[in-house]
């Protein structure tokens, strides 16, 4: 089976390459007359091949990232998957579009990718892999189309059928250009795949875990015995095999636009909500922590609109990529948003408007799990980590402590009151905070059984 597998994988790298080495590293790229944005839900970034994994987690993604652009330092808006959602899609960091917990849902007055380009003639939808990326959040504003395919407790997951209905829903007949938003949940605890991929990464020696979100809660919680070092090494094992099951089936969904034509006029954005910790901090899953596991996600384009074989150093946001998309699209920006068009990294990297990246700070918000109290700003080599509720602060140097193992705060109280200035100045930009609609019983009984504090009625 392992055979199987990475031949497989090299039939559909073969396909990929093929398919984008039209042009030269140098040539004008192609114009974008499409987008296909994939969030991939809970992939940090550096489990990735092309992010300096040895492991063959993902060598379909690695084979479309070599063929376009790379941005090896892109920053969440938040360490959970609402609040991240929203930035992704309006280019405003949580206090500018309102969905900071569960509690509440993102300004209906705030424009997404999805309303300005069905407002500009594109066709829209969105596929979406958990229930609450639905119309409590807000989120499916913008979009003709909106389906969810639920997540499964499943070891086969769910990407093959997202894959089906995007297909579907991109054969049909139209003359409009396309906007579509595909969200896969696949690499969410629990982290069980099919067992061939287990295969693939796990060794044969026992261990009491099994990589069920429930377990890894039981033992976050004292009901049984916490999670040691070797388990957290095995857990993240068990999570690189549901990468690369996924990854198997993007490498099969990008030969299929490939041999459809799409990917002449289409440009495509891969990144991620959030990603994921296993005793990095000594915690497991996400939401609690502004850390790099969990904050750092992988951001690729590649296809029309965008130049091939391209890394960038300089830090990004995922607020930046409603801005750049519209760039590539030729298409007039959102005013008063956050991000910023980075096509100037790629374009022309010695100009002002390409060093303006360097300086600015880059702000995330809201946790630990679904509260509104943990803020984080980088600028240059530092990091600052705030609690508002407890006053605690935090200040990493990046570039000599890249694990953040060592505060410096105490030690620099005059930087840490520049970065605080920094990081007021980027809050609060939106159009005040709306509540969301009362949840359904099955939505609180899944966000619980995933791991998330539910708040109660009322």
């Amino acid at each position: 089976m392992h055979r199987d597998l990475s031949h497989l994988a090299l039939i559909l790298i073969a396909m990929l390459l093929s398919s984008l080495s039209g042009c030269a590293d140098n040539a004008k790229p192609a114009p974008a007359r499409n987008v296909i944005m994939i969030s991939i839900d809970t992939l940090r970034a550096d489990r990735l091949g092309t992010y300096g994994n040895s492991a063959p987690t993902s060598p379909s993604l690695d084979a479309a990232a070599a063929q376009g652009v790379v941005f090896d330092k892109a920053i969440t808006a938040a360490p959970w998957t609402l609040p991240s959602h929203a930035s992704m899609v309006t280019g405003r960091y949580p206090s500018g579009h309102g969905l900071r917990t569960l509690e509440l849902r993102m300004n209906q007055g705030i424009p997404t990718l999805g309303t300005v380009l069905r407002d500009r003639g594109f066709d829209t939808g969105a596929f979406v892999n958990v229930l609450f990326l639905g119309g409590g959040s807000g989120f499916p504003r913008g979009f003709d189309d909106f389906l969810i395919t639920p997540s499964k407790p499943s070891r086969a997951g769910a990407a093959k059928e997202v894959v089906s209905h995007i297909k579907t829903w991109l054969s049909e007949p139209r003359e409009k250009p396309v906007f579509l938003f595909a969200h896969f949940f696949d690499p969410h605890s629990g982290y069980q795949s099919l067992p061939q991929y287990e295969a693939m990464f796990v060794g044969d020696e026992p261990n009491r875990f099994d990589g069920s979100t429930r377990q890894i809660i039981h033992a976050s919680t004292g009901k049984i015995p916490p999670v040691e070092a070797h388990e957290a090494d095995h857990l993240r094992l068990l999570y690189d095999a549901g990468i690369r099951q996924l990854d198997d089936e993007l490498g099969i969904f990008f030969a299929w636009l490939q041999n459809g034509g799409w990917l002449k006029d289409t440009l495509v954005v891969v990144t991620s909500d959030h990603g994921e910790e296993f005793l990095d901090h000594a915690r497991l899953l996400h939401g609690e922590t502004h850390y790099d596991e969990v904050m750092q996600v992988p951001l690729i384009m590649f296809g029309a609109g965008v130049p091939r074989g391209v890394r960038i150093a300089t830090p990004v946001s995922i607020v930046d990529i409603v801005p750049t998309v519209l760039g590539v699209l030729n298409e007039e920006p959102i005013e008063g948003i956050d991000g910023h068009d980075l096509r100037a990294l790629w374009d022309a990297p010695q100009s002002e408007q390409a060093r303006f990246f360097e300086q600015r700070a880059i702000l995330s918000e809201t946790g630990p799990e679904m509260e509104d109290n943990l803020r984080s700003v980088r600028k240059g080599r530092h990091k600052l980590i705030v609690n508002v509720a407890s006053d605690e602060q935090e200040l990493f140097d990046l570039m000599d402590d890249p694990g953040e193992t060592r505060n410096i705060a105490p030690d620099h109280p005059e930087l840490v009151a520049v970065l605080v200035k920094e990081l007021e100045s980027l809050t609060g930009r939106g159009l005040g905070t709306e509540r969301a609609p009362p949840m359904s019983q099955e939505l609180r009984d899944r966000l619980q059984a995933l791991g998330y504090a539910v708040p109660d009625e009322g």
